[in-house]
């Protein structure tokens, strides 16, 4: 309850169970117990408080004050918002609300909301959204929105006045599958196949084939031995330089965007909390060490595209279990759309997986964009916090360095997320359509190296000059269980069943 939370806020946190100390290079870090020579030790227990060490504001503290806010914004009908007072002695009287729509990125239309005088605690009471009507719903192209923001009236003692003391969101619209995206996209020639083993670039080989987009812009190669797509080159203007007779002449070359190949993963740097619950399973079971056998290759002529289908086996090595999955690109224009069906199976299958998702490496992406929830971290079991709007960062920014390097930095419920170089130039986008829960990161780390490394300085000397991309389809809760419940059953996921799911980049 609020009293634990508190508990751990106040005792743990405040007391600053982080130590300054400095490394034989002399970079300053916060230092845990075992870091002084001391022996027996309680490691890194109590550095995953609400604060950082030194009171800084974590995600954490964050959530938790969306947890206990005073107003709860329940269902719409019509311009009637249905909210509940949770105070325990106060009305709603000293409160302003508005409203706002923000749908598929942008923000619509606002206004006041209508809070009814002498709301009592702990009772539900009908607030109205003022200018609100079936009319601006017609404006929402996409997915949208009505954001509502409860806010002081008066300065008072630990607040000034406009202070944002609640917030709440409901949905108005729904966004569009996949398949509905790439339908209503106008006619495209087909792209062709090529053998690389023609090509005269470094992407030679035997086992691998090459699909242009009728336009040249776009050049995929698939290897048929690994199963997955390992490079997309694409034009992209270097520099415009004025020709001998004053015109503009534009130089283009083809970029390779991708530094690794696409993966299906299952598995994340372990949280303290999943170092305490289902982590010790992933590790046991071997989630972090799956690999994909390829079973068969079938390449088809489509009347809008070249699709390409893939049958693997996705297991860990000297254990029964495995992920049969089937794999469907589908390259059309100057997209590719993936679709991956999967059955987890075997004998000690773990019971829950990290994620379900692929990984894969792009060059020069620092910058992120997206739609969904923000601006913030987020997990499935902690993001009420973040609401949804289009947000954009660096990818160093979207990272959280904590004290002790863990899985971090996560935005879910995400429809679409577009990585960008420094310039502001498109390196790729991803969109998940209408599938809900949907997730995204980017680092310059990798998974292997956040588990390898036990302080941020440790960390930041294996950082990469390209931009690890995770695109989950789903993902576990995070949980208590550093100290307390792990994960709770609503909030993991399960591999009690088989999954189906696509993405669209382009």
């Amino acid at each position: 309850g609020a009293h634990g939370v508190s508990w751990w806020l106040d005792d743990l946190t405040k007391d600053n169970q982080g130590l300054r100390a400095r490394n034989k290079e002399g970079e300053e870090f916060m230092a845990y117990g075992g870091d002084f020579g001391d022996e027996p030790n309680d490691y890194n227990f109590v550095m995953d408080g609400l604060l950082l060490s030194e009171h800084t504001i974590s995600s954490n503290i964050t959530e938790y004050a969306k947890s206990i806010e005073p107003v709860q914004t329940l269902s719409l009908h019509h311009d009637g918002i249905s909210i509940v007072n949770r105070y325990d002695f106060l009305t709603l009287d000293h409160l302003v609300a508005e409203w706002c729509v923000v749908s598929d990125g942008k923000k619509l239309r606002g206004g006041q909301v209508n809070i009814p005088k002498g709301v009592r605690p702990h009772t539900e009471a009908i607030a109205t959204a003022e200018g609100f009507h079936d009319g601006v719903l017609r404006e929402i192209h996409g997915e949208g929105y009505l954001q509502i923001i409860f806010k002081t009236k008066f300065e008072t003692d630990w607040a000034p006045a406009d202070h944002q003391v609640a917030s709440g969101e409901l949905q108005v619209s729904k966004p569009l599958p996949v398949k509905t995206i790439q339908a209503v996209e106008p006619p495209m020639p087909r792209p062709s196949i090529h053998m690389a083993s023609e090509a005269s670039d470094s992407s030679a080989s035997p086992t691998r084939v090459q699909i242009r987009s009728a336009s040249g812009d776009s050049v995929w190669t698939m290897d048929t031995v690994a199963g997955t797509l390992v490079s997309w080159k694409r034009k992209r203007l270097i520099k415009a330089e004025e020709g001998k007779n004053g015109e503009k002449v534009e130089k283009v070359e083809k970029v390779e965007l991708m530094t690794e190949p696409i993966t299906m993963d299952f598995y994340r740097a372990l949280t303290d909390n999943d170092r305490g619950g289902h982590g010790r399973e992933w590790r046991e079971r071997r989630l972090h060490q799956t690999r994909a056998h390829t079973q068969q290759v079938r390449l088809d002529t489509v009347k809008d595209g070249v699709v390409v289908e893939i049958r693997q086996r996705i297991a860990p090595p000297a254990l029964a279990w495995a992920v049969d999955t089937t794999w469907t690109y589908h390259f059309r224009g100057e997209s590719v759309a993936i679709k991956v069906k999967g059955r987890p199976h075997g004998a000690q299958l773990p019971s829950t997986f990290a994620r379900i998702g692929i990984t894969m490496g792009l060059a020069g992406a620092e910058r992120a964009a997206w739609w969904g929830r923000g601006p913030g971290e987020s997990y499935r079991d902690k993001k009420h916090s973040q609401l949804h709007g289009h947000w954009t960062s660096t990818v160093d920014a979207l990272w959280v360095d904590y004290e002790f390097p863990q899985d971090g930095g996560n935005r879910t419920d995400v429809r679409r997320v577009e990585l960008g170089r420094a310039d502001g130039g498109r390196v790729l986008r991803a969109n998940f359509g209408s599938l809900d829960g949907a997730s995204f990161s980017a680092a310059h780390y990798d998974a292997r190296d956040v588990d390898a490394c036990a302080h941020p300085w440790e960390l930041r000397r294996r950082r990469r000059s390209d931009t690890l991309v995770r695109l989950d389809w789903a993902h576990h809760g995070l949980g208590t269980a550093s100290c307390g419940p792990w994960t709770l059953p609503r909030y993991s996921l399960g591999t009690d069943r088989g999954f189906d799911f696509d993405v669209l980049l382009d």
